[in-house]
């Protein structure tokens, strides 16, 4: 087999939408919080998501959590994302599937397991890596100042109401 078909294949890419560097971080931030929301829910003192806690249910529970799943690699894949991480990606929700269907057990290492955690990661890194998105600390830092714009603007600072306003 002719070498450079299997490398044109490995490196063959899912359609992407067009977007900018805001759109993509927005877009980021959308595939973090459907990952969060489904490994481990924002704010729970227990490390549960909603994946885990359909996936109580035999059988239908798991299909139903692989189905929400296959939604958070919808939304990665409209980054124009290589096949080779999307078929990781899917692998690593295959492995999470397969995991929740042992019995009792299975539904604790669910809770262990974060595919989508980890696939959000992955694609973080490919992101970064691809120059599509700047660097988590850069995104963090330029949201932090957007955020103390917003405030100013609307006559508050850091501490609270700008001081003398009565």
């Amino acid at each position: 087999m002719d070498t450079t078909i299997t490398r044109d294949l490995f490196y063959m890419r899912t359609s992407a939408r067009p977007m900018d560097l805001a759109e993509a971080e927005d877009h980021l931030a959308r595939v973090r919080t459907v990952a969060n929301w489904l490994d481990r829910i924002p704010g729970s003192p227990v490390p549960v998501g909603l994946d885990s806690l359909v996936g109580f249910i035999p059988t239908f529970g798991d299909l139903a959590g692989f189905a929400f799943s296959m939604y958070q690699v919808y939304l990665t894949a409209m980054f124009g994302i290589p096949i080779w991480l999307l078929a990781r990606m899917i692998f690593y929700l295959v492995i999470d599937f397969f995991i929740g269907l042992i019995p009792a057990l299975g539904d604790v290492l669910d809770c262990v397991f974060t595919a989508n955690i980890y696939n959000c990661n992955l694609l973080e890194d490919w992101l970064v890596r691809e120059k599509i998105v700047r660097p988590k600390a850069e995104r963090e830092k330029s949201g932090r100042n957007r955020e103390g714009l917003k405030a100013r603007a609307n006559g508050r600072n850091r501490e609270g109401l700008k001081a003398g306003w009565w």
